[in-house]
């Protein structure tokens, strides 16, 4: 089946968690099947990304990202560089963001998903932008939790459910760590 064909797939089997999400969902759905190179980061005034949690091996605590640019807490991800295959964009950035090279999916569909502005980079001269955002859950296979903090971070530090939404505070990041902490 074809990437974009299974991204639709995945969508429309996604369980909305509150309205926000659901909204988000009907318009990625549109978004999706107007076609287009969406999921390149030049496609504006949006593109797709894929982003993720990641959590240790336990599955107590996850390991959030000091976003450089950004300036806040929040899962990895990044841009999907013209693939249609989100969960492979969210794995790879993972594995690239956090160093983690041994990592599994918790489950085998979308997490959470999000459409929300990015401000305008003058240093990357990019626009103000939506990213459409499609999120999933890895975890660590084995006990090593040592991370490498790379070029896109300020830090990184691994959190308990309660540590993690006192760094992120209240919106989408937080409803999706809710959903991680029921998986828990």
């Amino acid at each position: 089946m074809p990437e974009r064909a299974l991204l639709q797939r995945h969508l429309a089997a996604h369980l909305p968690h509150d309205d926000k999400e659901k909204t988000d969902l009907a318009a990625m759905m549109s978004f999706l099947q107007a076609g287009g190179n969406c999921f390149d980061r030049t496609h504006l005034p949006g593109h797709f990304t894929g982003s993720a949690l990641l959590v240790n091996n336990a599955g107590d605590k996850v390991l959030l990202n000091h976003h450089k640019s950004l300036n806040f807490w929040m899962q990895f991800g990044g841009h999907a560089d013209g693939s249609a295959d989100l969960f492979d964009v969210a794995r790879r950035e993972v594995q690239e963001e956090s160093g983690f090279m041994d990592i599994e999916p918790v489950m085998d569909c979308i997490l959470d998903i999000d459409i929300h502005g990015i401000p305008y980079n003058g240093r990357k001269a990019e626009p103000a932008h939506l990213h459409y955002d499609v999120r999933y859950i890895f975890r660590l296979k084995n006990q090593n939790d040592n991370f490498v903090v790379s070029d896109e971070s300020i830090d990184m530090r691994w959190c308990s459910y309660e540590e993690a939404l006192a760094l992120t505070g209240p919106g989408s990041v937080a409803r999706m760590l809710g959903k991680w902490n029921k998986l828990r």
